[in-house]
């Protein structure tokens, strides 16, 4: 939940709708509107300082992130585990 979370963060830092960014990562849009709410207040300033250093640095954490929400590759991505099962029948 904190990778979806941070997911979070760096979508709404980006421009993305609260909408569009719980329908992305299939969070409750009171979860994401708490996190922005939260962000404006300026409560995540050092990890939204780390995120704008450069490009390089925020690929290898979106890496990272989407390796830990599939579990380093072994589980499927949300939506996609009917697709993983039918594979397997």
């Amino acid at each position: 939940m904190i990778a979806k979370r941070f997911s979070a963060l760096v979508l709404l830092e980006q421009g993305y709708t609260g909408y569009k960014t719980a329908k992305v990562l299939h969070l409750s849009t009171a979860t994401v509107n708490k996190l922005d709410s939260e962000r404006k207040l300026g409560h995540y300033k050092h990890v939204l300082k780390w995120l704008n250093t450069g490009k390089k640095q925020r690929m290898d954490l979106l890496k990272i992130l989407d390796s830990i929400l599939t579990v380093g590759g072994i589980m499927p991505r949300y939506g996609e585990q009917s697709k993983a099962l039918r594979k397997i029948k």
